[in-house]
């Protein structure tokens, strides 16, 4: 499952605000069977992105800089978002 102590330093060094963690955490709950076959840390990236983007209404963090942070392509991380935007 998606460690919220591993989100938390993401989160962290992407400098988003705590409440980001739990948004993401809730999201994970709600979408886990759909993302079933992906690995947990492009789950992560994806989830974050997605927060960042549609639930804070933020810039930034960029896609490439959570990329770059998460270590997970930014394809990767389209893939993550277009089945989180179907849930």
């Amino acid at each position: 499952n998606l460690c919220q102590e591993v989100l938390l330093d993401y989160c962290n060094n992407l400098d988003l605000p705590f409440k980001t963690v739990h948004i993401c955490t809730d999201i994970y709950t709600k979408s886990i069977d759909k993302l079933d076959s992906v690995t947990p840390k492009s789950i992560t990236a994806g989830i974050i992105f997605y927060v960042v983007k549609n639930k804070l209404n933020l810039k930034q963090p960029s896609k490439s800089k959570i990329s770059k942070v998460v270590n997970v392509c930014v394809p990767t991380i389209n893939k993550v978002v277009s089945i989180l935007e179907t849930i």
